[in-house]
């Protein structure tokens, strides 16, 4: 069985670096992203975008936009904004993995401030090196 791989736009594979400026402003690919997506859908995997951005017409068109834009109209096969039952994975810039950690996770949750960044969850997942 084919796996479908839901993938958040912003910040994940849409450059998020100014933060909201509006349902039809996306930004420019993260170095990696486009590669990224073509190797998965090389290997098999049906890609979905998956984002909170899309629950606007302008802001889902604008994603729509976008993807025909980096050519890649012939691999994502949709644009929701909703969870689906049938995505086997998910891939986002601002997701904690649950792993029957509640109690690390809380504490990750109760430190959170509001100066978020995608290297604390980086660090939080061992995914970041300590210098």
């Amino acid at each position: 069985m084919t796996s479908i791989i839901a993938v958040d736009f912003d910040g994940t594979i849409a450059s998020y670096a100014d933060g909201w400026e509006g349902w039809d402003v996306v930004g420019e690919p993260i170095p990696g992203a486009l590669e990224f997506l073509k190797a998965l859908h090389k290997a098999g995997h049906r890609i979905m975008i998956f984002s909170a951005r899309a629950r606007a017409p302008e802001g889902k068109k604008a994603i729509e936009e976008w993807i025909v834009e980096y050519g890649l109209d012939d691999i994502i096969e949709g644009v929701t904004h909703e969870k689906l039952p049938y995505f086997s994975l998910i891939v986002d810039d601002r997701a904690i993995r649950f792993e029957e950690n509640f109690r690390d996770i809380l504490k990750f949750i109760l430190k959170f401030r509001d100066d978020y960044s995608p290297d604390k969850l980086k660090e939080y997942h061992g995914l970041s090196k300590k210098t």
